[in-house]
């Protein structure tokens, strides 16, 4: 008789308080980043693939296209690592302060980072051609990249409450096109583009804005540099703690497959389903059992069929855009 039941390993958890340190690539892979690791789980069950140590110093952002995943840490260089074998492919410079995020654009032959300073640097992936941003002094929180009518475009929050929404040239230059502003000077969270329209290909998307301590989120209409209508988080329980009423994580993820639907993270890791009716904001579900403590990161898979979550309490969540819920870790 084996005296010893059986066990599992799992691996480490997931970076907390950074909305940046997961990823997916489609169709392969989950990653996810520890303080100092990589890790790389099968996108179709949630099976663990391989860590492997990708910095000597704390992982603040991640991006992954295919095969690839770019590393930011806490002393300003990013580092491309193959997922396939964990080996180390390019490191970049440039950044002078600590990195916050990094997105990938152009089919993954652009990588785009920002850092605490307000730096922001375009730069192709396996070429030397880069350009750098400097234009707002103030730290980069968050970064959304939009393709609309044959254009790239960057949505840049900074942690002064402003937002810049910059056309990114063939030449990897930066145009700024429009400027919007929090006005009580919060810190910017999050930000989600509206999905283009393919029955109105010549309309701006809106784009969706939050904050580290507000309670509602904005909706912008970009073009006219105004405030198109507004999203209000549940009013928190009465029989929570004061803790658990003030403490949010507002992440921002509208609906790749519908676009008049938005779904945000809330109190207690609850993620809530809205849907926009011309100016008007109607909530039209609640996901209450994802998580027990706030959820850090949101993100679409297989084009809107459903996201994955995870969380402080140490889980991950796929959820359906039907409703559909299920444990993966």
């Amino acid at each position: 008789m084996n005296e010893h039941p059986p066990c599992q390993a799992y691996p480490p958890v997931p970076n907390w308080y950074t909305s940046h340190c997961a990823a997916v690539s489609d169709p392969h892979y989950y990653v996810y980043a520890t303080r100092n690791m990589i890790v790389v789980l099968d996108l179709s069950a949630f099976r663990f693939i391989r860590a492997f140590i990708a910095s000597q110093d704390k992982i603040q952002a991640i991006a992954a296209h295919k095969q690839f995943c770019f590393v930011g840490s806490t002393n300003g260089t990013i580092r491309s690592w193959s997922l396939l074998n964990g080996s180390l492919l390019i490191t970049y410079h440039g950044h002078s302060a600590e990195v916050t995020v990094i997105k990938c654009i152009r089919d993954g032959m652009v990588i785009v980072s920002g850092d605490k300073s307000g730096k922001i640097i375009v730069q192709e992936t396996f070429q030397k051609d880069k350009q750098v941003i400097s234009k707002v002094n103030s730290e980069v929180r968050s970064l959304a990249p939009l393709h609309h009518a044959g254009n790239d475009y960057l949505a840049v929050g900074y942690a002064n409450g402003m937002i810049h929404v910059e056309k990114i040239g063939t030449d990897l230059t930066a145009e700024t096109m429009y400027q919007l502003s929090h006005s009580d000077g919060d810190g910017i969270h999050s930000l989600s583009w509206q999905p283009p329209s393919p029955a109105f290909p010549d309309i701006f998307p809106l784009l969706a804005s939050s904050t580290r301590k507000l309670k509602n989120a904005i909706i912008w209409n970009v073009t006219e540099e105004a405030r198109y209508t507004e999203l209000k988080l549940p009013v928190p329980s009465p029989h929570w703690t004061d803790q658990q009423r003030n403490t949010i994580w507002f992440e921002l993820a509208w609906s790749p497959a519908q676009e008049d639907e938005i779904y945000v993270t809330s109190y207690m890791g609850m993620v809530v389903q809205y849907k926009l009716h011309g100016r008007k904001v109607v909530e039209i579900g609640r996901f209450r059992d994802l998580h027990s403590r706030i959820a850090f990161s949101f993100t679409w898979v297989q084009n809107g069929r459903y996201a994955v979550t995870y969380s402080i309490d140490k889980s991950y969540y796929g959820m359906s855009s039907r409703g559909m819920q299920f444990v993966v870790c």
